[in-house]
């Protein structure tokens, strides 16, 4: 008997102290007791000293399985079987003793006797304690948001202008591209004419969405980085306070290697396929499955939207895109690798021929905006489901872009180089339970104000700390200054036409009908006056001393307060096999 107990407690045991190591670890590494994220604290300590304790035992059980197996084999070498069955039986043996040392078979006799059965019990009364205290806890929370009553439906529409998207008027457009969003959430909604992302590409702009932060203090800056664990996303801070986490997502950079799933007890990344995939129906569909199974429970679900991100797609059902030239007709229908690489060099002008003309621009708009369209008819989708299902009645719906696009108004296509409106420049649009009408705010806002919004609305507690955001929700907030943030290497498809990658550091600052942008690098600064000139075309810095002189003073404090907070550590980079889809995908 002791031969056969003995191995098992010296494994579940030296398993058990691993796992709870290994929890330890992880509970210090993401500040979770520092956050107060006690039932989270509780359930990895529990779920390490458990899953360590019986992956040890099952470790030793298949050892002396291994161990029974060779001595069932033969001994010698009878037949060309008999040598294989030898062979076998020398390398189980051997497998067998690789604990089987002095000092193991020291512990294991100790282990094998009253002591084992003490740590296995004191083992299994801990786990089993804290598993305890965590459902308790979790009991708790549930029971509270029970009460409340209340849930979030964060919607995000990737790479989407605001000048086009059409949620207050057709007429706001030189086309209606978004007409089910302005009926199903535009007519009951707060729409915030003039939110401003803190970044303008995917993984920092929402980084800052989901933890209220600039992209200098959450560190998400960088193409082949992810957000830091240590940082309290909005998903971790609601599944503490007992509501359910639910995201779907379609886009590379909002997935578990980016550090984006933090704190999503259901993360769905299936659709993140690549720019060259059209994904809109299913993210509905699954969304809308999601809801079919927690939609009882108090929730948060996010709901990602990719396909308005480059490469634009031509859509039969929409004839925006009738007149496209042959070469943009065929790319924007191939889901090849290879084809899609050589289209892509020829529209950014790397085959001699220099720039688009304006026909074939207008053909490239015409493309995006039935990528929009599509889109719109299935978020529209997704809302008269919710509203089917009755859960419009104490469910605020939040609809948000990360960014926006250019189309070669300074020379560049895509996104992600500049801090200029095109880019940074987002439709918002807050829906609150039970509203009937429509208001329109056209204070400048942040995007990252939506972290506080959604645990304001939920009456979660705001985390300990400076720099968070203010809630969109409050009617009479201070008209405070609005800040965005590049700091990344751009390159590939999505950055400014050049071959090779540059490095990009800008910051800007807006305040009220003024917006100064700062380049870093070549050490220029940009002053636009946004009343006569809202395409920024106009540099009026010298004809503006004083502003310009006061806005940078205060852009150079918040950028070095931004600073001062970030990561203490070297940002955590998103491992290889992410790496390699980025890079075949034209991202890195």
């Amino acid at each position: 008997m002791k031969r056969i107990v003995a191995p098992v407690f010296r494994l579940a045991a030296a398993g058990a102290a691993v796992g709870l190591g290994a929890a330890a670890w992880a509970i210090a590494d993401q500040d979770y007791l520092a956050q107060g994220l006690w039932r989270t604290s509780l359930w990895v300590t529990s779920r390490g000293l458990l899953v360590g304790y019986l992956v040890g035992a099952a470790v030793a059980t298949a050892m002396l399985l291994l161990a029974s197996l060779a001595s069932a084999l033969p001994r010698a070498k009878t037949n060309s079987a008999g040598a294989f069955a030898f062979r076998l039986r020398a390398v189980l043996r051997r497998s067998s003793r690789v604990l089987d040392t002095r000092a193991t078979r020291a512990v294991g006799r100790a282990l094998a006797g009253r002591a084992g059965w003490v740590l296995a019990g004191l083992l299994s009364i801990l786990a089993v304690a804290l598993w305890a205290a965590g459902w308790s806890v979790a009991s708790r929370a549930r029971a509270a948001a029970q009460q409340r009553q209340r849930n979030v439906i964060l919607i995000g529409i990737d790479t989407l202008r605001a000048d086009h998207a059409s949620l207050l008027s057709a007429g706001d457009q030189s086309r209606d591209v978004t007409p089910n969003l302005r009926e199903l959430v535009g007519a009951r909604s707060s729409v915030f004419t003039d939110a401003i992302s803190q970044a303008p590409w995917t993984l920092p702009a929402f980084s800052s969405m989901f933890t209220g932060l600039y992209p200098e203090q959450h560190g998400a800056e960088q193409r082949w980085q992810k957000l830091p664990a240590s940082q309290l996303t909005l998903a971790e801070m609601l599944r503490e306070a007992g509501f359910r986490t639910l995201g779907v997502s379609s886009g590379l950079y909002v997935t578990d290697a980016s550090g984006l799933r933090q704190g999503f007890e259901v993360f769905d990344e299936s659709q993140a396929q690549g720019q060259l995939n059209v994904t809109s129906e299913q993210v509905t569909d699954k969304a809308i499955k999601l809801l079919a199974r927690h939609g009882k429970e108090p929730f948060f679900l996010f709901v990602h939207y990719f396909d308005p991100h480059w490469v634009f797609h031509d859509h039969p059902d929409y004839d925006f895109g009738e007149e496209l030239p042959a070469w943009m007709k065929e790319m924007s229908q191939t889901l090849k690798q290879d084809e899609f690489t050589q289209q892509v060099a020829r529209l950014r002008g790397f085959s001699g021929r220099g720039s688009l003309t304006r026909e074939e621009l207008g053909s490239l708009r015409d493309l995006y905006d039935e990528e929009i369209a599509r889109t719109d008819a299935e978020v529209a989708r997704l809302l008269r489901h919710i509203g089917d299902a009755g859960l419009d009645s104490n469910t605020l719906i939040i609809l948000v872009a990360d960014h926006g696009e250019e189309f070669m108004e300074r020379g560049n296509l895509g996104h992600g180089s500049t801090l200029c409106h095109e880019v940074i420049h987002v439709p918002l649009a807050i829906a609150l339970p039970g509203a009937s009408k429509r208001e329109v705010r056209s204070r400048p806002v942040e995007t990252r104000c939506v972290f506080t919004t959604v645990l304001e609305f939920l009456k979660v507690r705001m985390p300990q700390g400076d720099g968070f955001s203010v809630s969109l929700l409050v009617d009479d907030a201070p008209n405070t200054l609005v800040r965005s943030a590049n700091h990344r290497m751009a390159s590939g498809i999505d950055g400014r036409m050049f071959p090779e990658p540059v490095d990009v550091w800008w910051t800007s600052i807006r305040d009220g009908r003024w917006k100064l942008i700062k380049e870093h690098l070549r050490g220029r600064v940009m002053l636009f006056d946004l009343l006569n000139d809202p395409a920024e075309r106009r540099n009026c810095a010298k004809d503006n001393p004083e502003v310009r002189q006061r806005l940078e003073r205060e852009l150079d404090r918040r950028d070095a307060a931004a600073k001062r907070s970030s990561p203490k550590g070297p940002v955590p980079e998103a491992d290889e096999a992410q790496k390699r889809r980025l890079k075949s995908l034209g991202y890195l």
